[in-house]
């Protein structure tokens, strides 16, 4: 999960499109399993509305078609394009140690093994070659990092740092 929007909410997916002409729409699941999509209930988006939401197939690795209870036209899917979906970051199960919700990592302070300032978290990223921190420097340039424990020895999430061995600091920035 890669998103956060204001007043605690994660995003769980985006609807993207249609589907047919009896209202169901593509979603764009943000998580590694998109069918844990549906396990949390109810989505809201970002006014509170709530979406009630049945599986109908899943077709790729990150898309499901779903159902949305009260969408019955192409039309009413239609005006759904581009609705994120949320749910509160408290319905989140917990994790073990060493895991955590990419959600959270994002606007933690970034440090070197010296605990010098590198920037802070901004997005994370997965191109299909693995999981990449996007680090915003002080000149406010990115800077691509792979999630692994060796570019990354330490987060601690109480403190809301993160410390980065700059070794692995990727050279290019990866197509998006």
């Amino acid at each position: 999960m890669t998103q956060k929007s204001p007043s605690n909410l994660v995003c769980l997916g985006t609807i993207v499109g249609v589907h047919g002409i009896k209202g169901s729409v593509r979603v764009k699941v943000h998580g590694e399993n998109p069918l844990d999509f549906f396990s949390y209930g109810p989505l809201q988006d970002k006014t509170g509305r709530l979406y009630h939401l049945s599986l109908q197939s899943h077709p790729k690795d990150t898309l499901v078609i779903v159902k949305i209870d009260g969408i019955t036209t192409r039309n009413q899917a239609e005006e759904l394009r581009g609705v994120d979906l949320y749910i509160e970051h408290s319905q989140l199960p917990n994790l073990e140690d060493e895991e955590f919700y990419y959600v959270d990592l994002i606007g933690l302070v970034v440090v070197d093994l010296d605990g010098n300032d590198v920037g802070k978290i901004v997005n994370m990223h997965n191109f299909g070659a693995g999981d990449l921190l996007e680090i915003q420097d002080k000149n406010r340039e990115s800077i691509f990092v792979s999630f692994t424990k060796e570019a990354v020895p330490a987060i601690d999430l109480k403190a809301k740092r993160v410390t980065l061995n700059t070794t692995f600091i990727l050279d290019e920035t990866p197509d998006k």
